[in-house]
């Protein structure tokens, strides 16, 4: 039975590939085994595997030298935290076997070598650990100064504004989270940031959607008002701009100024929308309406006029035409001149300078350009459409030309003459 147990023991022992499990064998038989030939067979495979343990020391040391610049990393754990867990991942393989090893046997004088390479690896690996620690405190000092700068600059470029958050702050606040998971004592300084997380994350993220906000409510001013609302713009800038000169990330009134520049905001855009409304309901469909004017009333159908008839024909259209085109014009010119109160009565900060009166003049004067050009562009549409149906065009394919005037033919002498005829047509 005792043999049959040894085989087991021996068996069992070529499996396991760990130390530490082998050691948890061996214990377990070590309790139970009271022979002394079956203890001294157990006694010769802690020699072995405490040799076999002299080798993965080596092999640690060997992983250590190989990867100590550019630690791997387990997936979601920071910079330092994870060369850290890194350095006492390899420690533990090297501490956990030694701790389990018989007193005994790591005193005998063949284990000292042994003993020593686990003092110097484990020293090692407690050195960079320490030098992690230390390198991480002094980035903490760094990554707070970026507390003290301003939350929005101007990039000098293409003069767009953007919010200037040190992403420093974010890694430094996961960092001092991992650590302080895997027991590190983190500085007081890192203590205050962390405790900052949400609040710096909220205004982080508020910044970025006014600053949206900003650049998708200008891009909705037209071409035409743009000059216009200029001091509006301005004024807007001078609400923001505390947050470029004056507010850090440490202000204890970043809540009030985003208040006062969501108001701003929303004041801004609220006279945009009123502006592009008058412009294109009002004035815009008016000229496009206007512009497409038919001037001239032409019957589709195979009717024939005299050259008398045709004039009172039109001089009917026409007035009834004109007396349209007139109302056009008036709701045309009442809606340029709301649109310009408009602007005006928006009430601007006093250090922003009014709007100009020739800004005024131009918007005026380019709306009063714009209803000569549909005017135009009404009457070329009008006699074009007569030239069409009067005319017709004789290489058009498969058209059957309709006759429009109505006109005699006399024959005086020997000679056939129209009545009226074509020049009076």
């Amino acid at each position: 039975m005792e043999t049959e147990l040894q085989k087991y023991i021996d068996k069992n022992f070529e499996v396991i590939t760990s130390i530490e499990d082998s050691l948890k064998l061996l214990r377990k038989f070590q309790a139970i085994l009271q022979r002394d030939n079956l203890r001294n067979s157990v006694n010769s495979k802690y020699t072995i595997l405490f040799h076999n343990y002299g080798l993965e020391i080596n092999q640690i040391e060997d992983q250590y030298q190989k990867y100590k610049n550019n630690p791997p990393i387990v997936r979601n754990l920071p910079t330092v935290a994870g060369s850290i867990t890194w350095s006492r991942h390899l420690f533990h393989r090297i501490s956990g076997p030694m701790e389990q090893f018989p007193p005994s046997l790591i005193k005998q004088k063949e284990s000292k070598k042994f003993v020593k390479m686990y003092n110097k690896t484990g020293y090692t690996l407690f050195s960079f650990e320490y030098l992690w620690r230390q390198k991480w405190a002094h980035e903490v000092e760094k990554a707070k100064a970026g507390l003290q700068a301003t939350l929005i600059i101007r990039h000098p470029n293409n003069n767009k504004l953007y919010v200037n958050f040190d992403s420093e702050i974010l890694t430094l606040i996961r960092e001092a989270k991992c650590l302080s998971r895997i027991g590190i004592d983190i500085p007081e300084s890192a203590k205050i940031v962390l405790l900052q997380e949400d609040k710096f994350k909220m205004y982080n993220s508020e910044l970025h959607f006014v600053l949206r906000e900003y650049d998708r409510i200008v891009n909705k001013i037209r071409p035409n008002t743009k000059s216009l609302l200029v001091p509006h713009l301005e004024d807007l800038e001078y609400k923001l701009r505390p947050g470029m000169v004056t507010l850090t990330w440490t202000s204890m009134n970043i809540d009030g100024y985003l208040h006062h520049v969501h108001q701003g905001l929303a004041k801004l855009e609220q006279l945009i929308i009123n502006i592009n409304d008058i412009m294109e309901n009002r004035i815009e469909n008016n000229l496009k309406a206007l512009s497409k004017t038919v001037l001239v009333n032409l019957p589709q159908d195979a009717q024939t006029f005299t050259l008398d008839d045709f004039v009172e024909m039109q001089e009917v259209w026409i007035r009834e035409e004109s007396m349209k085109l007139k109302s056009k014009n008036q709701e045309v010119e009442s809606a340029v001149e709301d649109l310009i109160q408009t602007i005006c009565s928006y009430q601007l900060d006093q250090h922003v300078e009014p709007i100009s009166a020739e800004e005024i003049q131009k918007l005026s004067k380019y709306y009063n350009w714009s209803m000569y050009q549909a005017l135009l562009h009404a009457t070329k549409y009008s006699l074009n459409q007569m030239k069409e149906r009067i005319c017709g065009r004789r290489n058009a394919p498969k058209q059957v030309l309709k006759p429009f005037f109505e006109v005699d033919v006399h024959l005086e002498g020997d000679v056939c003459n129209l009545k009226p005829t074509l020049e009076e047509v």
